[in-house]
């Protein structure tokens, strides 16, 4: 509910690009995003807490996937501490190209 809130919001400021970290804790991954609007300073912060109960670091993952996959709907994701691993890459947004070459 809080993150539709969040979009809701960053709509209204005009807001397109997140940037969204990962902190593990004790009992929990927290995922934290941030979205700054480009011509005015308004900045809007948001929480994701993860439960880990006895999830493995697989099922973890998963649900982190789960999260930037329903942020990259609404949102350009760029990604921040905890998140540089390749796992959690979106492969249409960071895709590899190939250097354009002068015709010869």
């Amino acid at each position: 509910m809080r993150f539709q809130q969040f979009v809701k919001q960053a709509k209204g400021n005009k807001i397109f690009e997140i940037q969204v970290s990962r902190e593990d804790k004790a009992s929990s991954v927290v995922l934290s995003y941030k979205g700054k609007a480009h011509r005015q300073r308004n900045v809007l912060n948001g929480r994701w807490t993860i439960k880990k109960g006895e999830q493995d670091d697989a099922a973890l993952t998963q649900a982190v996937q789960d999260f930037l996959a329903m942020a990259r709907k609404h949102f350009i994701v760029q990604r921040g501490p905890g998140l540089e691993d390749e796992a959690y890459a979106d492969a249409a947004q960071e895709q590899k190209v190939e250097q354009i070459k002068k015709a010869e």
